[in-house]
């Protein structure tokens, strides 16, 4: 197979050639441990989503929470991208900084820091774990005048509405970057999530 038919005729956003579908599979039947290949189904779906607000749902162990970490190598390259990925407690982040280790290291490096969990990347983009958890004077405090093209808030269903309608106001940036803001949850009928996504 020449190189030039493992590219489609479709550039990506950026300008960039895109995968043949033939050549992702390819590519996943003889991945080693280096590479990291988009799961079918689910996951690929979740990283092709161009939606503003995105929900990845389901049951455990379906790489939600890996996903969500993915989603900013689309703009790792940009001097001008700044993301944050939230969880409910500072403790609960110690699973999402180690897998961040697996996808970003070798693109930036990573501050030690428990008041500054941040991958600083080589480009002169971010990318910051931090949490949700208090009362809401504490979170708009915490978030005011900030601004995120990119906020990953895994177990979406355990923020309140009115810190998730608040992010949206910081959702944005001066750099023409897509706007996206990303959530996973486990189902919960009981959640304000349900609610949101019902229509």
């Amino acid at each position: 197979m020449k190189d030039a038919d493992n590219y489609t005729e479709v550039m990506s956003a950026d300008g960039q050639k895109t995968f043949t579908y033939s050549y992702v599979e390819k590519l996943r039947e003889n991945s080693d441990d280096f590479d990291i290949i988009a799961q079918r189904g689910g996951q690929e779906n979740m990283l092709a989503c161009t939606a503003d607000i995105e929900i990845g749902g389901g049951n455990r162990g379906g790489s939600k929470s890996f996903t969500m970490e993915m989603k900013p190598q689309y703009n790792i390259y940009d001097k001008g991208f700044k993301g944050i990925i939230l969880r409910k407690e500072v403790d609960d982040l110690g699973k999402l900084i180690s897998d961040s280790h697996t996808l970003y290291d070798g693109f930036g490096l990573y501050n030690r820091s428990k008041n500054d969990m941040t991958w600083n990347f080589f480009s002169g983009g971010s990318v910051t774990f931090s949490y949700y958890g208090g009362n809401f004077d504490d979170f708009r405090d915490r978030f005011q005048g900030r601004e995120y093209p990119y906020i990953g808030i895994d177990e979406i269903t355990q923020m309140e509405y009115e810190k998730f309608k608040y992010l949206l106001t910081v959702n944005r940036n001066p750099h023409s970057i897509p706007n996206h803001i990303f959530g996973t949850c486990n189902p919960d009928p009981d959640s304000w999530v349900d609610k949101f996504i019902r229509w």
